[in-house]
């Protein structure tokens, strides 16, 4: 592109935004320095976390990337990171590339991931970890999955959630496919609270999901506690 048509267009959008035209020329700089930054924290959380399995398992990720495979599939990851918001998030992707044994998830739920961890905040991973842990299961045979009820009683509504937290933030999850549709019908239980209920599933799958995230929380706080 030349240097004319560059000035042009520079032109064109300061004048469309009321801006001056030194602040719109830097944005293509203020852009790439953006993107370098969460490649490079990506990175670096990748060391961190290969620097966690066993050494054989290390020694397999190392001679994966230096191979043209390897750096093919580094990249789909780059790509991913500088998509995610979440530190935690961008952790939980390491993990996920380093191919630690207890997070080793079907391409198809890889992918879900993948797509989900770009639509969180480290708020709402917190409550996905507090939606498995901080809620009783109901384990009901015939069902495919077990059933969580979440009415004013439990654990899960406190200072931290409120009730449009909680609902909120289950729609949203159940959108990204990281909660399971309620695998029932009907509610035995809204007999016990008729005013305020919300229902989910979780599965193996998504415990799995959540420890990831629970573990990738962990080795934020570790990574930054020795930077």
């Amino acid at each position: 592109m030349s240097n004319e048509l560059n000035n042009s267009i520079t032109n064109g959008i300061a004048s469309l935004l009321g801006l001056p035209e030194a602040v719109v020329t830097s944005i293509p700089t203020v852009y790439k320095a953006y993107r370098q930054q969460r490649i490079f924290n990506f990175l670096k959380y990748t060391n961190f976390t290969i620097d966690r399995i066993s050494v054989n398992d290390c020694n397999k990720i190392r001679k994966l990337v230096s191979s043209n495979e390897g750096k093919i599939l580094l990249s789909k990851y780059l790509e991913e990171a500088i998509a995610i918001d979440s530190e935690v998030a961008r952790m939980a992707l390491a993990i996920l590339f380093s191919d630690d044994p207890d997070f080793i998830f079907e391409s198809h739920i890889k992918n879900i991931i993948f797509i989900a961890i770009k639509e969180l905040d480290d708020r709402a991973i917190n409550f996905y970890i507090d939606s498995h842990n901080k809620v009783h299961n109901y384990k009901i045979d015939g069902l495919p999955y077990e059933r969580i009820v979440i009415n004013s009683e439990s654990e899960l509504l406190s200072e931290f959630w409120t009730r449009e937290d909680i609902a909120l933030l289950v729609g949203h999850f159940r959108k990204l496919n990281l909660l399971l549709p309620d695998p029932c019908s009907s509610s035995p239980y809204s007999s016990k609270d008729s005013t305020w209920l919300v229902e989910y599933g979780i599965s193996d799958t998504t415990k799995r999901i959540s420890r990831l995230f629970q573990k990738a929380k962990e080795f934020s706080k570790d990574y930054n506690q020795q930077a």
